[in-house]
């Protein structure tokens, strides 16, 4: 479509950021509060329903019924998927 994303109302530091190292494609590793919801592309499925998967994930961590590693694991995790 040509869309680009645009984070410019990010500091600098949190833009520079690739989203491909994001645990889950959701959380910044470096700052668990800042999420990215709908910029994962599947290979397998449709852009809605990986939407629908990651706001429902985020809700759980959000509503303290998941928890999330430490950073450092979902570093290694986010490097690994």
């Amino acid at each position: 479509t040509g869309y680009t994303a645009d984070f410019s109302f990010l500091p600098e530091l949190l833009r520079q950021r690739p989203l491909s190292k994001l645990f889950k494609l959701i959380f910044d590793t470096g700052d668990a509060s800042l999420l990215y919801i709908g910029f994962a592309r599947p290979t397998i499925s449709s852009i809605p329903l990986m939407t629908e998967f990651q706001c429902r994930y985020a809700f759980g961590v959000l509503a303290g019924e998941l928890h999330l590693p430490d950073e450092k694991s979902m570093a290694a995790i986010a490097h690994r998927d």
